[in-house]
């Protein structure tokens, strides 16, 4: 049985840390961006050599592709570290591990998101804009849930995020 006052301290640093990780979230952007835009630039030029890399921007011969903020998916690495954190039980190593897991596989979505889009844009550009929202506001969210279920089953975790804690906490008070 975990003593009071030391889950009290591991409660209010997972806190704190997310706290911290949602205030100061362009982190994200700042590990992620980079790798995103240059894994995508690779995996394009297989299919376009003659495609260039100037900033943010993948230029062909025909077209530019811009990178904005949302590309990355920053928002999505924000989320697993958020409900990595704010659940009970998990040691602080199984924590990073999971991170790091999740964070591999949002990566490796995320890039096959943006082949996928530059496919459709090439292949059939009357139904890119529709494919991008699809991608975007859609299946990325669903991405994100169906990884939360996996990392939970592949490290074992019982607990809840949030709720583990309340019902915890609820328990100790009701003593």
């Amino acid at each position: 049985m975990v003593n009071l006052k030391s889950y009290s301290l591991n409660l209010f640093a997972r806190v704190f840390i997310a706290i911290g990780l949602a205030l100061f979230r362009d982190i994200f952007y700042l590990i992620f961006t980079p790798l995103t835009l240059h894994w995508s630039y690779l995996f394009f030029k297989l299919f376009v050599p003659e495609v260039v890399l100037m900033g943010y921007k993948l230029i062909t011969t025909t077209n530019t592709f811009t990178f904005i903020p949302a590309c990355t998916a920053a928002s999505a690495y924000l989320l697993l570290a958020l409900l990595i954190l704010l659940t009970k039980d998990i040691a602080w190593m199984r924590r990073v591990e999971m991170f790091v897991v999740g964070s591999l596989a949002i990566l490796g979505f995320n890039l096959l998101r943006i082949e996928l889009l530059l496919w459709f844009f090439f292949k059939f550009s009357g139904v890119y804009p529709v494919m991008h929202l699809v991608f975007w506001k859609f299946l990325s969210t669903i991405f994100v849930f169906i990884l939360w279920i996996a990392l939970t089953k592949l490290f074992e975790i019982k607990s809840i995020p949030i709720y583990s804690d309340f019902k915890y906490i609820l328990g100790k008070m009701k003593r």
